[in-house]
């Protein structure tokens, strides 16, 4: 008696096994059922940070200051872009316009502009801005990083030197609380900051705008100065060899 064997042989291909249609289409389905059941059973996990989460955000609305922003616009004089143009060209390359934007915005954020406004402002000797209200994390860090300072060896100095440490944090807090960008690809400027105080902030934003107009007058003002020192030179010079 003979038994035959049937042996069932399935193909596959060559790049590589062959799963299931139906494996295939589970890993891809979202069985909300399942997910269902699971929260189901684990729902005191769930409302439990869910309630910690609640008072982690009540308790940061409650204790973070407010911060409020102030906003001006600056726009610089294309003229001003015409002693880099070509001659034979009636408009300044766009690259050059773009560099010129640029580096007028990078000089709002220097600091030296940041200086000017400290001290026309007398920012250094203001308690308010120097040492606003904090939040819980910014608490937190200041605290850390006056133990550290006070561990560290103090330099020698008197009242200067606590006068220019004033003036350095005033300086920092300008920078950090000030945000410039250019408005598209236009030559205006958007110079914004931020403060606690409404109030303060937008002296602060009308102050940088206003040291920033100065320092262009006083920049062209020693341009055309030296010019005309260079130009009464060459007069004189020129006047001297017509004469021999």
């Amino acid at each position: 008696m003979s038994i035959d064997r049937i042996m069932h042989r399935k193909t596959y291909p060559l790049g590589g096994a062959a799963f299931p249609a139906e494996k295939m289409e589970s890993d891809q389905f979202i069985d909300l059922e399942r997910l269902f059941i699971i929260g189901a059973r684990r729902w005191r996990v769930i409302a439990l940070c869910a309630f910690l989460g609640l008072v982690l955000g009540v308790f940061y609305l409650i204790f973070t200051p407010p911060e409020y922003t102030a906003v001006t616009d600056v726009l610089i004089d294309d003229s001003m872009a015409k002693y880099a143009q070509e001659a034979d060209s009636p408009v300044p390359p766009p690259s050059q316009v773009d560099a010129l934007v640029l580096s007028e915005v990078e000089i709002m954020k220097s600091e030296r502009l940041a200086r000017t406004v400290a001290t026309a402002e007398k920012l250094d000797r203001n308690q308010a801005f120097l040492y606003p209200p904090q939040s819980p994390l910014d608490w937190a860090k200041e605290t850390v990083s006056g133990a550290i300072r006070a561990i560290l060896p103090k330099p020698p100095g008197g009242e200067g030197s606590v006068q220019d440490a004033r003036m350095r944090r005033a300086v920092e807090l300008l920078q950090s609380g000030l945000d410039v960008n250019r408005v598209g690809r236009s030559y205006a400027i958007e110079l914004s900051y931020r403060a606690g105080d409404r109030n303060l902030a937008g002296e602060i934003a009308r102050a940088y705008a206003k040291a920033y107009l100065s320092d262009q007058l006083d920049a062209n003002f020693d341009a055309t100065e030296r010019a005309s020192i260079w130009l009464q030179g060459r007069i004189a010079d020129l006047r001297s060899r017509s004469q021999a």
